[in-house]
């Protein structure tokens, strides 16, 4: 009698186990790929809890193997360092766990969700950093910008111009030019920049701004001319290669090697907007909107946004 109690016990608790298993998989996989819906929580939310009491008699029921596997160092290690590793890399997102969190919300944010969360975290960087949404100059004439460079990473060996460009494609104003790195970038914007030191040839780079090593930061710059023109920036990361633009001579700028430089752009008016990528430049400074054989260089910024305040 209790051979045959003991064998429904183990069939029931195998077989609910696995019911339990299909439907955390189901759930699972329309919750990461569809949006969200409160009768798919619930039902994962259930399914979760029928496969921890099925796993409870599962493992009552086998107690006795349990105990051999335990005593068996070498699996008991491999099954410890399997389940660490997870563990890990998913509380401290590194490859591929930051990829599948990145995959999952891509596929649940909408543009109108993303823009709201890009527009949080900088408006949070601006209260950080002290800029009110107030006129910051004494000139009732002069608006001001802020140029937010939201990015996944700290920027390093890299150059950058940004600008104001009338529609006809003349030249306003340099609002900035930053060079980090090398020395050798001074006076070489016209090979690293193509695109604005081709276009404006008369045009001297020659005093960089500073720019901190800082992961994300709110530059402010001020002008009059701001309404109704277009920003564009220009920036160029030395040495960062791929497969279509090794790096042939490190060191040097005589040729650019690896990635060509990246233009974005965003028609100004007041308020937030959202610098778009324009795409690559060849050694002409013309603009070729294939990027497709581009990777890491146009994966930098979490988001590029610019502010312009009017009194």
């Amino acid at each position: 009698m209790k051979k045959n109690q003991l064998k429904v016990n183990r069939s029931f608790a195998s077989l609910s186990l696995l019911i339990a298993f299909i439907g955390l998989l189901i759930t699972a996989l329309i919750m990461f790929f569809g949006d969200y819906l409160q009768k798919v929580s619930v039902l994962h939310i259930c399914f979760s809890l029928q496969f921890i009491v099925s796993l409870i008699l599962h493992l009552t029921n086998n107690v006795p193997s349990l105990i051999k596997y335990w005593k068996k160092i070498k699996i008991l290690s491999i099954s410890l360092l399997f389940s660490c590793g997870l563990a890990f890399g998913a509380l401290f997102q590194f490859l591929p766990f930051n990829s599948i969190y990145d995959f999952e919300q891509s596929k649940k944010l909408d543009d109108y969700q993303i823009k709201s969360e890009q527009l949080l975290r900088y408006d949070l960087l601006r209260f950080k950093n002290g800029y009110e949404n107030i006129q910051l100059t004494k000139d009732p004439k002069t608006q001001v910008l802020n140029l937010n460079l939201d990015v996944k990473k700290t920027l390093f060996n890299y150059s950058m111009v940004f600008w104001l460009e009338s529609d006809d494609g003349e030249l306003i104003e340099v609002l900035g030019y930053i060079v980090n790195g090398s020395k050798q970038q001074l006076g070489q914007y016209k090979i690293l920049l193509p695109h604005f030191g081709l276009s404006y040839p008369d045009t001297i780079l020659d005093e960089p701004i500073s720019f901190k090593k800082r992961k994300s930061v709110v530059l402010v710059m001020s002008s009059d001319q701001l309404e109704k023109s277009l920003f564009k920036m220009e920036i160029n990361f030395l040495n960062d290669k791929n497969e279509s633009y090794p790096v042939n001579f490190k060191g040097t700028l005589k040729q650019k090697d690896g990635q060509p430089s990246i233009v974005y752009q965003a028609k100004l008016k007041e308020g937030v907007q959202w610098l778009s990528l324009l795409g690559k430049t060849n050694e002409s400074g013309q603009i070729i909107n294939n990027t497709d054989d581009l990777t890491t260089v146009i994966d930098k910024f979490n988001s590029l946004l610019v502010e312009v305040m009017f009194e």
